[in-house]
């Protein structure tokens, strides 16, 4: 490792108060601006220093959008364990998830929107690295929502693979509608999104479920798997 990336090392390090600094005014650039259109010059002038004083931070761009998309998948990572930690039935764990992770999205509003908008943007090897932590997310919410369907508290018609696309569709999309200073505040949208995602998944489980999808005779399972859970 050279001098120069053992400085940018040690100035990237979480604790240092300017480097949070930096990480959270690039967000805001690049949230209002977007990121393709932003430029390092635009992060600098923002921050008061010049071009040259932010590359002593980074070597480019690309750089700052992956710190800014790493500190919010830290949190995500975080939310994970703590709810893997959880105890109860999984459709409580399951709006408990949800619960954090809107919170997540509304109180870092500006980091989380990049990771939706501009993941692209980032080269394949830290791509994967975010990526993971999403799929183990998803995976946790599957395994959760396989538990419920065994516990007769998700609808068994589901399809869990589908069902977690589409319960992160709708958390992940608040960042196109929620506003800081708008009329519900941060703990409403989170409690309001949660129930609103797991509700779309909850049933008795059994062959006569009252749900719309049994309402709607949409493929009622074969009687023969009564008790079991559909892979």
């Amino acid at each position: 490792m050279t001098t120069a990336e053992r400085r940018k090392t040690a100035n990237q390090n979480p604790s240092s108060r300017r480097w949070q600094e930096v990480i959270d005014v690039a967000a805001g650039v690049f949230y209002r601006l977007g990121y393709s259109e932003a430029s390092v010059g635009d992060v600098a002038a923002a921050l008061g220093i010049t071009k040259g004083s932010l590359y002593h931070y980074v070597q480019n761009k690309e750089d700052l959008l992956y710190a800014i998309i790493r500190e919010a998948h830290d949190l995500t990572r975080d939310t994970l364990r703590r709810a893997q930690a959880l105890d109860g039935p999984a459709l409580q764990r399951l709006r408990q998830y949800f619960t954090w992770h809107v919170r997540i999205n509304t109180d870092e509003l500006e980091k989380s929107s990049l990771i939706y908008r501009d993941l692209r943007h980032l080269s394949a090897d830290r791509r994967d690295e975010i990526v993971e932590v999403r799929d183990q997310v998803e995976a946790f919410v599957r395994q959760l929502l396989t538990n419920g369907m065994e516990e007769h508290a998700v609808c068994r018609l589901i399809d869990p693979r589908l069902a977690s696309i589409e319960m992160f569709s709708t958390a992940n999309a608040i960042y196109q509608w929620y506003q800081p200073e708008g009329p519900h505040a941060a703990e409403e949208v989170a409690e309001s999104v949660a129930d609103f995602v797991v509700s779309g998944v909850a049933c008795d489980g059994s062959l006569t479920g009252r749900c719309f999808r049994h309402g709607a005779g949409h493929g009622d399972p074969d009687p023969r798997m009564e008790g079991q859970v559909r892979d």
